[in-house]
C-alpha cells in the first residue's frame, strides 16, 4: 500500500504543483500540412502531369515531391525574388498520373480522358525518360505524339 501511495504523491505532483510553478514552456511540433485545402476565394488553376512509371519507386518520389513542394512553393508566393501577382487571385494544384514508358496510343488516350481531364486541368505536362531510352521520337513515336 506504501508504493501506490507513493505513486499517487507525485501524480498529484505532476499534474497540479509542477506546471504552476515552472517559468519553462515546451515548444509544442507545428504540424505541417501536406496539402492545402482550395481558398473560396481564389480561383484554382488545375495542372496535370503524366510521368513515366518507374520499376523503382524512388524516381517517381523525387519527381511527385518536387512537383508538389513547386506548386506549393509557387503558391505560397515565397520566393525572395520573384514575387507572383497572379496568386493574389490563382492558386495551383498538381494531379499527377504515372503511366508506362511504352505505352501504347490507345493507353496514352486511355489516361488522358480517364484520369487527367477528367480532372479538369488547364495545363498537361508529359515528362519521358528520354534520357535514359535515347531521343523520344527514336523510342516511341505514339507515346510521343
Amino acid at each position: 500500500m506504501h508504493s501506490c501511495e507513493i505513486i499517487m504523491f507525485l501524480l498529484y505532483l505532476a499534474t497540479f504543483i509542477l506546471p504552476i510553478q515552472s517559468q519553462y514552456s515546451f515548444r509544442k511540433a507545428s504540424v505541417i500540412p501536406t496539402s492545402y485545402p482550395p481558398s473560396e476565394n481564389l480561383t484554382n488553376i488545375s495542372i496535370g502531369a503524366i510521368l513515366p512509371q518507374y520499376g523503382f519507386k524512388e524516381p517517381s518520389r523525387a519527381i511527385r515531391k518536387a512537383l508538389t513542394e513547386a506548386t506549393k512553393n509557387v503558391n505560397r508566393n515565397k520566393n525572395k525574388n520573384v514575387k507572383f501577382k497572379f496568386t493574389n487571385n490563382y492558386q495551383l494544384h498538381a494531379h499527377l498520373v504515372e503511366m508506362d514508358t511504352s505505352a501504347s496510343p490507345l493507353t496514352v488516350l486511355d489516361v488522358l480522358c480517364e484520369k487527367v481531364l477528367a480532372e479538369n486541368v488547364s495545363v498537361i505536362m508529359y515528362m519521358t525518360n528520354a534520357h535514359a531510352h535515347g531521343s523520344v521520337y527514336g523510342g516511341n513515336v505514339a507515346t510521343a505524339q
